[in-house]
């Protein structure tokens, strides 16, 4: 997936009846004495320091009429601009070294520029800066890294921050819980590396790295509920040209007072069902693993649910399924469990099967 920041935009087409008023006619262009003046003497006061001045000729050259742009010098006069403290000239020089229209790109300086201006407080800035991290230009790909830019911008009434958010976490590139402890991590004794419990343990068996319900968590950052929560029954495994099926029934018990549901669930008081399927082979590692298609109703409230009928389906394992072993997963989200946890992904329970 990459992200296109001008395909972000919300686009709204406007179709002009027969009776629509003409649009107006563009401003004529100022005189070129005027234009020439007006350009020394932002120069002049650019050289005595000003950055804002320096902006203006930067933006004088790119907008340059008559005449082509002058790419070259927009750079010099947006870079000195930039350097004495205007960070929106940070910004488009950035962008010009995005673009590589006018000057040559420059991936990894853009992505600086779009750092140093987000932090002094430009939310367009850190919208594009996310699209950096998205789409690996100027540095490392890291989806993980665009979410909390595109949380900022968001928050500011960034209406394209808030659909490329949307998007990374429909396509499960980021995780919707992130920061959910804010600066913090969760409580160790409550994660799947940490806990005491007995049915957790025997999970960490399974996953002694990553894990997916649904979205790739580590051991040590999982949260899990104190007992588990769940009861299987009819659990049936076909496999045939159709693919491969798990069927079966669940239960889920009422929340233990350690666990709560989040502010953020979009069913106020209720938390959503995630049944991931895996097949774990012989070697320890997961081979094959799917989510659920279908769970009964998605969601639940505290008192939990009494059974439901859940099916999993996907194109059979590619390896043996002699002597595998089929484990399910089934978090709930958003629970909290701290006072801190702003609600977020955690493990209720598990069911093993030796296939």
């Amino acid at each position: 997936m990459r992200l296109d920041p001008a395909a972000l935009a919300l686009t709204v087409l406007l179709f002009a009846g027969s009776c629509a008023s003409p649009p107006p006619s563009p401003p004529s262009p100022l005189p070129d004495d005027v234009q020439a003046r007006w350009l020394r003497e932002d120069v002049a006061t650019c050289d005595q320091g000003d950055a804002m001045a320096c902006e203006r000729v930067g933006d004088r050259y790119v907008d340059r009429e008559p005449g082509r742009p002058d790419g070259r010098r927009a750079a010099t006069y947006y870079e000195r601009a930039c350097e004495t403290g205007a960070n929106p000239a940070c910004l488009k020089l950035a962008r010009l070294l995005t673009e590589g229209q006018l000057v040559e790109p420059d991936a990894y300086r853009a992505r600086s520029l779009f750092a140093r201006a987000c932090d002094a407080g430009d939310v367009d800035a850190c919208y594009e800066l996310a699209v950096s991290f998205v789409n690996g230009d100027g540095g490392a790909r890291d989806p993980a890294a665009a979410a909390p830019l595109l949380e900022k911008a968001c928050a500011h009434d960034q209406s394209r921050a808030c659909d490329a958010l949307d998007s990374l976490e429909r396509e499960r590139m980021v995780r919707p819980d992130l920061g959910r402890f804010g600066a913090g991590a969760p409580p160790p004794e409550v994660t799947l590396a940490r806990t005491s419990a007995p049915w957790a343990e025997g999970l960490r068996d399974f996953f002694p790295d990553l894990i997916a319900t649904p979205f790739p968590y580590r051991a040590s950052e999982l949260p899990v509920a104190p007992a588990d929560l769940c009861r299987f029954t009819n659990v049936r495994v076909a496999s045939g040209r159709e693919g491969f099926s798990i069927t079966g029934r669940l239960s889920v018990g009422p929340l233990p007072p350690t666990l709560g549901i989040g502010r953020r669930s979009a069913s106020p008081g209720g938390y959503r069902r995630w049944l991931m399927a895996f097949v774990i082979g012989r070697d320890g590692r997961a081979s094959w693993s799917a989510e659920a298609t279908s769970v009964g109703r998605e969601w639940s409230g505290p008192e939990g649910v009494r059974s439901a009928p859940f099916t999993v389906r996907g194109a059979a394992p590619a390896t043996s399924l002699a002597g595998a072993t089929l484990v399910l997963v089934l978090s709930g989200d958003p629970l909290t469990v701290s006072p801190l946890d702003r609600g977020g992904i955690v493990i209720l329970g598990r069911f093993t099967k030796r296939l």
